[in-house]
């Protein structure tokens, strides 16, 4: 049982109703470290190059600099210098750059969109940006520029080679689907969170939001959404779901988890004169004295309030009836609209005796009493659904859920007991080692 009272456990039953839809949030880490000596080793670091190009005869060696990526954002930047030498002779005649002299240099750099595809891969489109030429190879005498002629092409197919070579290789380092198919499974194993009491998931759904990072570092959050139910009784049987096609969306959390709670009248009797019994009142100059408090059902799916009372003259039963309602502001059941239905025996006493305003004052008197209070119990609740939610699913599989509130929803008196609606609110995430 989640109640507290030990006097309440053996009576207050929780079952399983209509589901709620939960998010859970996975929070994930991982880094394109390992793309950097992907990309090394399918660009090459250095080629030289004869060829006829133009009339002339072009001999030409390219050494590019190590190759840097840096996430920013959504955006993956990836750059590098080209470091060249040239020779161009048609005939005797020749001219030559970064021969004799420090290589000219090329800055190539290049940006990357990542999206996540329904195979639980990255993908990314690479764009190459404008080569950009710090000191050129020309000459200045004849007016004649030399490097995009001749270098451009070269450095374009460095440019394109980086290019292809990220969009190749991100989708092989960036497969989630195992994890993800672990925290699928993990999140359909039903959790006990009181004895012979289980939350179970039902997961529908689930998406990654879109990449974002710093520098190597990448993150992302898995969210999964699942229809969430208690069930008393023996552990559950599930069958296991596949893990379905990815989404992509913005995540956001919320742990939705419903009970309704079967209150046998002799329990919510308990709970209001725990609170409001055997109370005293003063009605204008006169006592009013609530010796004992019942509550009942009556017809049409009302409540019943029997009390035996002391007031002047009047010394016997008064029965009042109305519909239980959740009153949201004090986390509790109420029966605003209760009114009198006595019996003939009692009815032409109590009329002469309690008149004019007395009425409307011990109505109210005794409609306060019938109130079933929950804030008592909530912290109880939501003690052992944490305790309950909280738990290892797999050797690297942590998850965590943490209800923040606890609140009747609805009420319906019915023939054995009050049947309350009640919702937990909090949140739930996952924690998976080894991304």
């Amino acid at each position: 049982m989640l109640y507290g009272d030990e006097s309440m456990r053996a009576h207050v039953l929780l079952f399983a109703i209509s589901t709620e839809i939960s998010t859970i949030v996975v929070p994930i880490h991982t880094t394109l470290a390992p793309l950097v000596p992907l990309i090394e080793t399918q660009v090459p670091r250095t080629f030289d190059r004869s060829r006829e190009q133009s009339g002339f005869t072009v001999d030409s060696i390219v050494v590019r600099d190590p190759i840097q990526l840096r996430m920013s954002g959504t955006v993956l930047y990836a750059s590098t210098v080209a470091r060249y030498s040239l020779k161009a002779c048609r005939g005797r005649f020749c001219i030559s750059c970064g021969i004799d002299e420090p290589l000219r240099e090329a800055n190539i750099a290049l940006s990357a969109q990542f999206v996540w595809d329904g195979t639980w891969r990255l993908r990314s489109t690479t764009l190459a940006e404008p080569v950009t030429f710090p000191n050129r190879c020309e000459l200045s005498f004849f007016n004649f520029d030399i490097t995009d002629r001749f270098i451009a092409p070269l450095v374009d197919a460095q440019l394109r080679g980086l290019a292809d070579a990220i969009d190749h290789n991100s989708p092989g380092i960036t497969n989630i689907r195992p994890k993800a198919e672990q925290i699928w499974s993990a999140l359909q194993v039903p959790a006990e969170v009181a004895p012979r009491t289980w939350l179970v998931f039902e997961p529908i759904d689930a998406g990654l939001a879109p990449l974002t990072g710093q520098d190597l570092a990448l993150s992302s959050t898995l969210s999964v959404n699942a229809r969430t139910r208690v069930i008393v009784g023996d552990k559950p049987e599930v069958a296991i779901t596949p893990l379905p096609a990815l989404l992509t969306r913005e995540s956001g959390g919320g742990l939705r988890v419903p009970f309704d709670i079967h209150l046998g009248y002799e329990d919510a009797t308990a709970l209001a004169n725990e609170q409001f019994g055997h109370r005293h009142y003063k009605i204008g100059g006169d006592d009013l004295h609530i010796e004992t408090l019942a509550l009942a059902p009556a017809a049409n799916g009302r409540l019943a309030v029997d009390a035996m009372i002391r007031f002047k003259g009047y010394e016997g039963p008064v029965r009042l009836e109305g519909t239980p309602r959740v009153d949201v502001k004090t986390n509790s059941v109420t029966v605003p609209d209760l009114d009198y239905a006595l019996d003939a025996a009692h009815r032409t006493l109590f009329q002469r005796v309690v008149e004019g305003v007395a009425h409307d004052l011990i109505r109210a008197r005794l409609r306060d009493s019938a109130t079933i209070p929950f804030a008592k119990h909530a912290a109880a609740l939501r003690e052992e659904i944490n305790k309950g939610l909280t738990r290892q699913a797999s050797p690297n599989t942590q998850i965590s859920g943490r209800a923040d509130e606890v609140r009747p929803e609805s009420v319906v008196a019915e023939p054995d007991g009050m049947v309350v609606r009640v919702l937990v609110t909090g949140s739930a995430e996952v924690a998976v080692s080894g991304w």
